[in-house]
């Protein structure tokens, strides 16, 4: 068996190659095309300067074409390397709010004042006034106002300083030869 491989660079010939490896270069124009691809060598292959076997039937020999073709894979290649290199930067922040403290003066006022009836807690401005009642036994009883509190708003303002560490990364790409 043999069949028509890769042909010469020659445009006046062709490479006919064996099932067994030898391989004749013949004319192109004794070498006639088929409709399935395949090749009808014109003369008898004894007529050839090196005659092999070949497939005869009916008087004529006929050459299978061969065909190449390319197979195409893909593969990874590691073309490069990267090193990253992160810094973590602090810095320090300091913060200044103010903040609102709320605390109370209490003032004790001696009144020691007979009442008839008994006197309700007041405001006068922002001071309130909260009176304190004692009842007295006595021959009679008397609603005697024995002290007043006085209770005064007082505001003050103080600074409160705190230090706070905020942080920022950054990002070095390095590129490493493999």
């Amino acid at each position: 068996m043999f069949a028509a491989s890769r042909f010469l660079d020659d445009a006046e010939r062709r490479l006919l190659r064996f099932g067994d490896g030898r391989e004749i270069p013949v004319p192109k124009n004794l070498l006639r095309p088929e409709s399935d691809g395949s090749y009808l060598l014109t003369i008898p292959v004894s007529d050839l300067e090196q005659p092999g076997p070949a497939s005869v039937g009916q008087g004529r020999t006929v050459i299978p074409a061969i065909e190449e073709q390319l197979e195409v894979t893909k593969r990874v290649v590691e073309t490069g390397r990267l090193r990253i290199h992160k810094t973590v930067e602090s810095t320090d922040s300091v913060i200044d709010e103010p903040l609102m403290h709320q605390s109370y003066e209490v003032e004790r006022i001696p009144v020691n004042r007979i009442l008839t009836e008994s006197v309700e807690a007041r405001y006068e401005g922002d001071v309130l006034i909260l009176p304190v009642l004692e009842e007295v036994l006595v021959v009679e009883k008397r609603l005697v106002l024995r002290e007043e509190l006085r209770i005064t708003p007082k505001r003050t303002e103080t600074r409160d300083t705190e230090k706070h560490t905020l942080r920022r990364e950054h990002l070095e790409v390095e590129r490493v030869s493999s």
